[in-house]
């Protein structure tokens, strides 16, 4: 039965209220109640909960790298009870730490980028290189460092979402006969560009197509 799960979700839970050095009682059993629900609902055959040394790792770069405290830490991980399972977050530290060395985010940027991605503390060290490599440099994109940090900070979503997704977006602005310069100031201007899905970009296109020809009508 679910006796192993919820053993397992007792220990990151005690281990989560050490690292934050809260009172397990008052301060988690909302957060409790939500992973409960969470195995409840979850189609895996099987549930568990990261190791001690994960959740206190998770907990400890938060508190150092964003602007949540404990109880910012404990409302983040009660919307996305995921980010508590297995080795998930392993990374966690290392891909905050890498967002503030290399694109310069500050505390503040972070908090707001976790907040509406939580995803970006399941994300990897490689497979964060990876997207920043789509986004900089010689990537899909040729975004400056300073470029891209703008971009993430607006929209966190383009770290987590596969690259082919929103690379295939950037080739259709790139195929309407729009240059590259073009495409960055698109997506710096509205970064919502970079994770919007193709049919969607498509249907906005043919719709601001019929709308310039209506116009062009009523000018004539």
């Amino acid at each position: 039965g679910d006796t192993q799960p919820h053993a397992s979700l007792y220990t990151a839970l005690h281990s989560l209220s050490e690292a934050l050095g809260v009172d397990p009682w008052p301060h988690l059993q909302r957060l409790a109640e939500r992973c409960v629900q969470y195995v409840g609902i979850s189609k895996r055959k099987e549930v568990f909960w990261a190791p001690s040394d994960v959740v206190a790792a998770t907990a400890a770069a938060l508190l150092q790298h964003t602007s949540l405290d404990a109880a910012g830490v404990i409302a983040l991980l009660a919307r996305r009870q995921r980010c508590l399972l297995g080795s998930s977050t392993a990374g966690a530290a290392a891909v905050l730490q890498q967002l503030q060395s290399e694109l310069g985010l500050a505390p503040q940027q972070l908090t707001n980028m976790v907040r509406a991605a939580p995803g970006l503390l399941e994300l990897t060290p490689g497979a964060l290189a990876q997207q920043l490599g789509y986004l900089c440099g010689e990537g899909a994109l040729g975004l400056t460092t300073q470029q891209a940090a703008a971009v993430v900070a607006a929209n966190p979503r383009v770290l987590v979402v596969p690259a082919a997704t929103w690379s295939a977006s950037v080739a259709f602005l790139v195929g309407l006969g729009l240059g590259g310069d073009v495409v960055r100031s698109l997506v710096m201007a509205a970064p919502g560009l970079a994770t919007a899905p193709l049919k969607d970009l498509i249907l906005r296109w043919n719709y601001l197509r019929a709308e310039l020809k209506v116009g062009r009508g009523w000018a004539q």
